[in-house]
């Protein structure tokens, strides 16, 4: 296996480019960055089988050695990146640039034209055995049978496709912000329910109701800043009801 994970031909190169609260004691509620907090609390959810367990434990990782196992993409791509591709990241982020020569080139403008075109081939074919090395044995079996036809930027496009959808939602909802011009307040609140709901169902994310409602109440605009602060102030606020009392607020405002 080792042997197979090391073996790099860079004649195989595929030629196609392809294309990364509870009620509230105090007078007013804290003045507090729910944002940063929400983003904290996901990262403290780290992911162990089909679930999440609140507490990240802390275990040193040799970068060198970290495989994509489908449950890590963030912090494989992340070392991918920063750690382990270097000078290969050329060929991943851009289409492949095209070699053609004009007829009148003179004998140097091919030659730099050709070499320049092997360079890239032999780099695209290190990325590719590079991303390759860094996969579970499973995924390494899958997908070194594809080196023919697929390129470096192909490969890497396609392991986000596949375990990258998991960071983007969660990174959707928390960065989905309740703006006062855009449509009604309550049918957004909907929209950021919608992105709660999808995490539980098919991210098997162990965040409950009163999270969600923290969420949505702390993402509205600061013209509704009376709004929330009532809000927070509840001691037991289920999501439809707190849709509920955003559209009788958004009708109040509009009569």
């Amino acid at each position: 296996m080792d042997t197979e994970r090391l073996g790099i031909d860079p004649s195989g190169i595929g030629q196609n480019g392809g294309e990364e609260g509870k009620e509230m004691n105090a007078q007013h509620p804290p003045n507090k960055d729910w944002i940063l907090q929400f983003a904290e609390d996901f990262k403290k959810k780290a992911q162990l089988g089909d679930g999440y367990q609140v507490v990240t434990p802390k275990v040193l990782v040799d970068v060198d050695n970290l495989r994509l196992d489908g449950n890590n993409y963030g912090i494989w791509r992340y070392n991918m990146n920063e750690h382990v591709l270097d000078n290969l990241r050329g060929v991943l982020y851009g289409p492949r640039p095209s070699f053609v020569v004009e007829t009148e080139a003179s004998v140097e403008e091919i030659a730099r034209s050709m070499a320049a075109e092997q360079k890239w081939n032999e780099d695209d074919a290190l990325c590719f055995h590079t991303i390759l090395n860094h996969l579970s044995d499973d995924l390494f079996l899958h997908y070194s049978k594809r080196r023919k036809e697929t390129s470096a930027k192909q490969l890497w496009d396609e392991l986000k496709l596949r375990f990258g959808g998991h960071e983007s939602r969660v990174q959707k909802y928390m960065e989905f912000h309740l703006l006062e011009e855009e449509e009604p307040m309550w049918e957004q609140a909907e929209e950021m329910d919608s992105m709660f709901l999808g995490l539980v169902e098919y991210d098997k994310m162990a965040i409950d109701e009163e999270f969600n409602v923290n969420a949505i109440i702390s993402k509205l605009p600061p013209s509704w800043e009376d709004v929330r602060i009532e809000l927070m102030r509840e001691e037991h606020l289920p999501v439809t009801k707190l849709i509920h009392r955003l559209k009788v607020e958004q009708q109040s405002r509009i009569n």
